[in-house]
């Protein structure tokens, strides 16, 4: 009988926090899998977003999304959010929200 599949989400700030970065990852080939991140200035203003998906009819095992802080005088990430998703044939949905600061 096989294993179920596990699944890994992070968020993160990194560099000094002038960049977040969402990871996904799976310990099985994943038929869908979707992440993406979204990041705010420490004053709460939005920097931007990214995502990810692997494309249709491709297995995956890892994908990621990364937001940088472009302004040269506030280049610092003050929180993020993500969000991650991982579908497979004869598995439930997975989803997974992480907010950083945890």
């Amino acid at each position: 009988m096989l294993a179920a599949p596990s699944y890994s989400s992070k968020l993160g700030a990194y560099n000094d926090n002038s960049y977040a970065r969402a990871q996904s990852d799976s310990s099985v080939g994943i038929d869908y899998m979707f992440v993406s991140c979204s990041a705010y200035y420490p004053s709460g203003s939005f920097i931007g977003s990214d995502n990810n998906s692997n494309p249709s009819g491709t297995k995956v095992l890892a994908l990621s999304a990364t937001v940088e802080a472009p302004d040269l005088f506030d280049f610092q990430v003050g929180s993020a959010d993500s969000q991650h998703v991982y579908r497979t044939a004869g598995y439930n949905e997975v989803r997974h929200f992480l907010i950083w600061p945890e």
